[in-house]
Order: C-alpha cells, then structure tokens, then sequence
C-alpha cells in the first residue's frame, strides 16, 4: 500500500512541475498555422465513444493521448483524475487536464476537498493553484449523488486574492481588478445500467475588468476586459444490444481586450466563438464479432483578432468506421475520415477551401481493469498533397492512445 501511493505522489510531483516549466500564454490562437488536414488530426487524438464511456465512469484513472501535428508539433492530451475517501463522509479529489491544440491550451490543475453524505448531498472546496500565487481560484460547491446521478453547481473566484496580497508583483507592475472574475459552474453525470451513460458540464466567466499599471509611472495605465464560456457534453443511449446512437457537443466563447485610453494604437482585441457537435450510431454484429459505425461532426468557428481581422472557419467531418475482432484479446478498427473545410476571409499563405481524406488503421491492445492502449496509423488518400513533400505520399500521421484505472 506503502508503494502505490508513493506512485500516485511521484506522477503528481511530475505533473506540477511539468505543468510550471513549460505551460505558455494561449490568449491569442494562430490561425495562420491551420493547414487543411489540422481537424482530421484533431479527430484522430479524440477517444473513441466506448473509451470515453469508460473514462468518465471511473472515479480514478488516467487518459494520454499524443499524436503528430506536422514536423514541429504534437499533439497532446493528459486527464488524470484521483479520489479517495479519507475518513467517514469527508473525501478527497485531484484533477489534472491539459489539451494542447495548435490554436489553443486549454488546462486545469483542481484540488477538492468534499463531504458526501450518505442521505445524497455533498458539499465541496476547490482549489485550482499557479505557480503565479496571484492567479489561484478557489470555489465552492453543493451536489447531490446517488447511485445513478451526480450533480454539482457551485462558484470558483478566479485570481482570488489578487486584490490584497498580490495586486503588485516584483517588478513594481499592479494589477487590480475593478470587477472581478467569478466563474459559475455546473456539471452532471448520470449513468443507468448499461444503457446511458451522460456526462454535462457548463462554465460561464462572467466579463471582469481589470486596471494594469506601473507603480512610479502614473501614465502607464491601461486596461483588460476578459469573458469565457466552456460547455461540454458526451451522451450515449443503447436502446438494444446491438445498436448505439450517441452525441457529443463543444462550445467555446473567449473575449479579451485591452485598452489604453491615450494610445488606441496599443489596443488589442480578441474573439472567438467555437460550436461542435458530432451524432453517432453503430450497430454491433454479435456472431462475427464486429461492429459499424457512422458520424458526423459539425464545426462552426468565429474569431477575430486585430492582426488578421475576422475569419469564419466550417467544417463537416463524417466517418464510417469497421470494428473486428483479430485473436487473443486484440482488435482492429478501420476508420474513413472526409474533411469538408470551408474557411472565409482566410487569405493566408494561399490556403484556401478544400477536402481532404484520410483512413486510420487502429489496433487495440486490452490490460487489466480495463486498462487499454490504441496505436493509430493514418493514411494519405488525397493523390498531389504536397504537405509532406511533392506528389503522393502515403503516410498520414500516427497517435497512440492509453487509459488506465486506478
């Protein structure tokens, strides 16, 4: 026992500091990087439907899935969450989650400390630490859980003590917010039987104001406006054994302004709205042991910048995929992906709207407790792709995918 929980503090210790050393500023995202195969990647890194229903049923587990963006980027995604009783009602909770995209990072490093009592209520404490002290959060939240629901709402104060304490940093720089940041949060998981499986969350940052300036230069003075939504949902219905239909949904509204009111020159603006929604539907074959699978995601994206002015970018991405079993305990999926992109006032580098094709040869390897490890291989289906070279180049990409319970 002595030895798995000094594993659990050494993979925490790893992870703070990794995340202090080499997290970096995501305000502003690069458009001017997208390339016309950058969602097929983004959808190649994603979890299949049944490792996600796993993932999210587990109360402790860990999710890394890492793949290739183009010669100088990876993809990569890390979800790691622990909990454990430690006496009678009162409980403990870590989370850790980091995505990195090539337009954004998103990342959260949350401690909780939670009472759920046995009639169904819980009441919790969060802390969200940076290695900037100033730029903590910590929240509060009330809950209900039973066997088959859990619900939570509650409310987190982003840079909490920013105000008093760390309003001025070492550098004589201030920071003093003249309407604070509260974030107002939801989050709903419900379960029933094998049938469903539904996870909902839902994070409104209300607008906050914020007043930056240099202590001995009384004109240095300017200003910051940011707001932030996040909602996020998987949800699966088995209606039989042998069918599944299921959705999942994104949304993503990030503003951030800063302003100086005797130099318009240094004013930044930046905007984006991002909408996904993907159905699906498979249909399992019993006696040969296999399964068939369609979806479609849906991509709607507004952002604005000051550089580059205002870009729209769509996307309709359907799959078809073909899942068997080989021997042992290994299979293999094969998946056809179309990338329909259309992006407006885009304009850069000679991109322009197009379609792209790819297949993903996935082979599963299975663990124990449900433990599970995917290689994924992409291949080019588009014949005078130069993206890696000129002419035809059969080679598309590789992502590996593990999950492990706890």
């Amino acid at each position: 026992m002595h030895c798995k929980w000094a594993g659990y503090l050494k993979l925490l210790i790893v992870l703070l500091s990794v995340n202090s050393l080499f997290s970096r500023d995501s305000k502003y995202a690069f458009p001017e990087k997208y390339d016309m195969e950058y969602l097929l990647d983004v959808w190649m890194g994603t979890l299949y439907w049944d490792w996600q229903r796993d993932f999210n049923n587990w109360n402790s587990g860990m999710q890394v899935s890492m793949g290739c963006f183009s010669m100088q980027e990876f993809y990569v995604n890390t979800d790691l969450k622990i909990e454990r009783n430690l006496w009678e009602d009162l409980n403990f909770k870590f989370r850790y989650q980091k995505e990195e995209l090539i337009d954004a990072v998103e990342e959260n490093r949350e401690f909780t400390l939670f009472w759920q009592f046995k009639s169904g209520p819980r009441v919790a404490m969060h802390l969200y630490p940076s290695f900037i002290k100033r730029e903590s959060d910590n929240g509060y939240s009330i809950g209900w859980h039973k066997k088959n629901i859990d619900i939570d709402a509650g409310l987190i104060v982003n840079d909490f003590d920013n105000n008093w304490s760390y309003s001025e940093d070492k550098d004589g720089k201030q920071k003093f917010y003249k309407s604070y940041p509260l974030t107002y949060f939801m989050e709903t998981k419900y379960r029933h039987a094998e049938n469903i499986h539904s996870t909902f969350s839902f994070y409104y940052t209300r607008q906050s104001k914020a007043e930056y300036k240099i202590i001995e230069k009384p004109d240095s003075t300017y200003y910051e406006a940011v707001k932030k939504v996040r909602l996020k949902g998987y949800h699966l219905y088995q209606p039989q054994d042998h069918i599944a239909i299921g959705l999942r949904e994104f949304y993503r509204f990030d503003y951030d302004e800063e302003y100086d009111h005797k130099d318009a020159d240094k004013n930044l603006f930046f905007k984006r709205e991002t909408v996904i929604i993907e159905p699906m539907f498979y249909y399992i074959f019993k006696k040969p042991n296999l399964w068939i699978g369609a979806s479609c995601q849906i991509l709607n994206e507004i952002l604005y910048r000051k550089e580059t002015q205002n870009i729209k970018r769509e996307n309709l991405l359907p799959t078809i995929s073909i899942n068997h079993h080989l021997f042992w305990k290994l299979d293999m999926n094969t998946t056809y992906l179309r990338s329909d992109v259309n992006f407006e006032n885009y304009g850069m580098d000679g991109r322009s709207d197009g379609v792209q094709n790819r297949i993903i040869s996935a082979i599963e390897f299975p663990f124990n407790n449900g433990a599970r490890f995917q290689f994924r291989k992409g291949w080019e289906l588009d014949r005078g792709d130069d993206m890696w070279g000129p002419g035809f180049f059969l080679y598309d990409k590789i992502h590996c995918h593990l999950i492990v319970q706890f």
